[in-house]
């Protein structure tokens, strides 16, 4: 498996992952804080505020799968870190 890890995560929406093909991913959170994500089929970051968007608890994880050509974004509060696996 292929790794991207992100650490640590800011307020700010940043671009985690890009799928090509559809690819099953495991998203996790390994760091203290909440970890925020959304996806998108643009490469443009959601303008949703992250705190009303999908949440990952400090240590936890996410497997899901990603369609061709959508766009991971994560954010967290500075506590939280993200790891994509592929």
């Amino acid at each position: 498996m292929a790794s991207n890890i992100t650490d640590p995560v800011t307020d700010e929406w940043q671009l985690a992952y890009t799928a090509s093909g559809q690819t099953d991913i495991l998203l996790s959170n390994p760091g203290s804080g909440k970890l925020y994500w959304s996806y998108s089929t643009s490469n443009t970051a959601p303008t949703t505020t992250p705190s009303r968007t999908n949440i990952i608890a400090p240590y936890g994880y996410l497997p899901m799968t990603m369609n061709d050509g959508e766009y991971l974004w994560v954010a967290g509060d500075g506590f939280a870190a993200c790891n994509v696996e592929v």
